[in-house]
């Protein structure tokens, strides 16, 4: 089999519009849906054609309330995405929370959360929704876009991008921009379209078609029987970097600010390793590298996160049993009858509404036409004249039975239940609900939603993993975030090419942009923290404060200390509140109590001089006596209690 880049133009034309070809089956469903339910969504479906002129048109749409609070409910919060380093070092670690901070700023940066809710509108207007990540050359950065699902073609047998071989979109484009883009086709262009000068192409501001299909490694743009242009995919490292074995050993273990210019000093080498690659690919005389001899040996170091090519698409259906990129059904065409049902009801109490409201009959020989036209224009009032008794009458119609009204009513829970709208997504209370109820009512609709939100999910780890390959490929230099910190600090983010490590994986945490119940979360914490169950940092989590952690350290310190915990310095605190010097400790102690040294120092401040031998020799017989009393003491107590036992016996 020929390669791609052996094929000749027309070949290549050949090729792209037969693959374009292949899955028209599966596109004129596409089409055909979206068309009829886009218009159902605006309110403005087929069957307005078939009522009559003066009938009124009045609708309800169910549908669009109904997938609009849906497609809301789902992205009600933007994801997480978790970025698992291949390394367990705190350096590795430190980078993964820097990175995944970063692509989390840039996911909002990017309004990814419209792009998602754009896609979903596509959803369920087209069964197919299709999400291109891309680098946009205006910002010099990864971006993503919607795609019309009208516009684009898989294999007819793709369920993702993976499955199909090719990926082909039909661009919409002015002709200058399209010159702009291919230059070097500027001749063909202006022949194709009938134009002499660039003047004539600018005035006219003429719209075309061209097509740029993914096949395989290569990327193919074609208009009519014109190929513009031909390229290896552009979002893979096809080149990469000439290293060692050495380097390559170092480049496994190095890190942060080590990494960055290990890699510096490979990429200054690359013009001498490729002149010494051509040298030996030749056969010619091997050039002295200044990293090492002429037995170096050099491979080639990849900046890719993918393990292969990827065509930037992301595309995802709902309802699906087959090996199809397009489902079976979808929630409009299920709910349209219902809604037909619906409107037509609303038409015929309206009718009803006027046939109940009556008619006037009036006699010609009570009032001339005249005053019988006035007269149909009050509501009240007084209708004089003779005869006018029997000759002015109002006729009015039955009201409708009571199961018309309950018919309408019961297409409409219909509708909410085949597009899981419940009322707990709208913010509306139905009937008499308990808390518990209502969280049952939220859960189980969730559940029911359990498809789409894996499309959600399955969307998101699709695009920050093709935002972590296109920064790993086109990051050459150092890319900023910026985000808000303590206190409205700005804390600056930046990443280059260099900080992404091989062997990393980018996850999303599932369910992750369902809305929470966060007033339930809150009264549940409250009560919790009442009975001593939750610490501050649960607490402040729970009940949804920014930096829990550090206001509960606020709190621990608050209660230790007041005023520094308000800012208040020692200096301030003592103007505010002087401290009170308080009086020192005083002993009083007995003359007698003092030991022989005692009672002559203290004696001798006083002024008098005792003659220390003499103390001690009072203060010796002093204790003889008091252990000769206590002997006599305890001979008279055991004579007394001896005497008691002989009583006893």
């Amino acid at each position: 089999m020929k390669n791609i880049s052996q094929l000749s133009d027309k070949q290549l034309c050949n090729l792209v519009d037969n693959r374009w070809n292949s899955s028209e089956t599966i596109w004129t469903i596409v089409e055909k849906t979206y068309n009829t339910n886009l218009k159902i969504y605006k309110n403005e479906p087929d069957y307005l054609d078939n009522i009559p002129r003066k009938k009124s048109k009045v609708r309800a749409n169910r549908i669009f309330v109904n997938q609009e609070t849906v497609i809301n409910s789902l992205i009600a919060n933007p994801p997480k995405p978790l970025i698992l380093n291949g390394r367990d070092t705190p350096e590795a670690k430190a980078l993964s929370v820097k990175q995944e901070k970063y692509f989390q700023i840039k996911y909002d940066e990017r309004n990814t959360k419209e792009i998602i809710r754009k896609g979903l509108r596509n959803l369920y207007f087209g069964r197919l929704m299709v999400i291109k990540p891309f680098w946009n050359t205006k910002i010099n950065d990864f971006d993503a876009k919607v795609i019309d699902p009208r516009k684009v073609r898989f294999a007819k047998t793709a369920t993702k991008e993976d499955d199909s071989e090719f990926a082909i979109e039909e661009i919409t484009d002015n002709l200058s921009a399209v010159i702009k883009r291919f230059p070097e086709k500027k001749k063909e262009i202006l022949e194709r379209y009938g134009y002499s000068s660039d003047a004539d192409v600018l005035v006219d501001n003429k719209e075309v078609k061209y097509k740029e299909a993914w096949c395989w490694d290569y990327v193919i743009f074609k208009m009519d029987n014109i190929v513009l242009g031909k390229i290896r995919n552009p979002y893979w490292d096809w080149d990469g970097l000439q290293i060692t074995k050495g380097e390559e050993d170092q480049l496994k273990q190095a890190e942060g600010e080590e990494r960055r210019n290990l890699l510096s000093g490979i990429r200054g080498a690359q013009g001498e390793r490729e002149a010494y690659n051509k040298a030996k690919k030749e056969g010619t005389e091997l050039p002295v590298l200044e990293y090492g001899g002429e037995a170096l040996e050099l491979d080639a170091y990849y900046f890719n996160h993918f393990d292969r090519p990827r065509k930037p698409y992301i595309f995802a259906t709902l309802f699906n049993n087959e090996n199809s990129p397009v489902g079976q059904t979808d929630m409009i065409t299920q709910s349209a009858p219902l809604q037909e049902n619906i409107d037509e009801t609303k038409r015929d109490i309206t009718q009803n509404a006027k046939l109940v409201n009556g008619i006037i009959k009036v006699d010609s020989t009570v009032m001339d036409k005249a005053d019988a036209q006035r007269m149909r224009f009050e509501t009240e009032g007084i209708i004089w004249g003779k005869g006018a008794v029997s000759g002015v009458q109002r006729e009015t119609g039955p009201a409708l039975p009571a199961f018309v009204v309950e018919n309408m009513q019961d297409s409409r829970r219909e509708i909410d239940d085949i597009m899981a709208a419940s009322s707990a997504f709208k913010g509306i209370r139905e009937g008499q609900e308990t808390r518990g109820g209502r969280l049952a009512l939220i859960d189980q609709s969730f559940l029911r939603l359990n498809e789409l939100v894996q499309v959600i999910d399955y969307a998101n780890y699709e695009l920050f993993n093709w935002f972590y390959q296109l920064a790993k490929v086109r990051y050459t230099e150092h890319h900023y975030a910026k985000s808000l910190g303590k206190a409205a600090s700005i804390e600056i983010l930046t990443l280059m090419q260099d900080d992404f490590q091989d062997g990393t994986e980018v996850r999303v945490i599932s369910g992750k942009t369902l809305p929470e119940d966060r007033q339930f979360k809150y009264e549940q914490a409250q009560g919790d923290v009442e009975k001593g169950l939750l610490s501050p940092v649960d607490y402040f989590e729970t009940a949804g404060y920014d930096s829990p952690a550090e206001k509960a350290k606020n709190r621990v310190v608050f209660d230790l200390n007041k005023p520094y915990a308000v800012g208040i310095p020692e200096e301030e605190m003592q103007k505010i509140a002087p401290k009170i010097e308080d009086d020192p400790i005083k002993l009083s102690l007995s003359y007698m109590d003092l030991p022989p040294d005692g009672k002559v120092q203290l004696a001798a401040k006083a002024g008098i001089n005792l003659n220390p031998e003499i103390l001690v020799a009072e203060e010796v017989q002093k204790n003889k006596e008091r252990i000769e009393s206590y002997k006599q003491k305890r001979e008279f107590r055991n004579s007394r209690q001896k005497s008691k036992k002989k009583l006893e016996e």
